[in-house]
């Protein structure tokens, strides 16, 4: 995969295997979203920046320096 590529929202085609997603919890409690295509790509948030407008990408694992892929989920 060269260059990332921004994450797009479109309506479920039910056999698309890219629309598929599944979370991969780590030890800290925080979770991976992988490509069940490729587990080998992740959504990741580009310069670890959480502020709006800022870009989301899928994006090449990391399996360290890796919190811009790391996501916390809450009640």
């Amino acid at each position: 995969m060269g260059d990332p590529e921004n994450v797009v929202v479109s309506s479920f085609a039910g056999n698309i295997i890219e629309q598929f997603w599944k979370l991969e919890q780590n030890p800290d409690g925080y979770f991976i979203i992988k490509s069940v295509k490729n587990e080998n790509l992740v959504i990741d948030i580009q310069r670890n920046d959480p502020s709006n407008e800022n870009n989301i990408k899928v994006y090449q694992r990391k399996y360290s320096n890796n919190s811009n892929q790391k996501f916390k989920f809450s009640k």
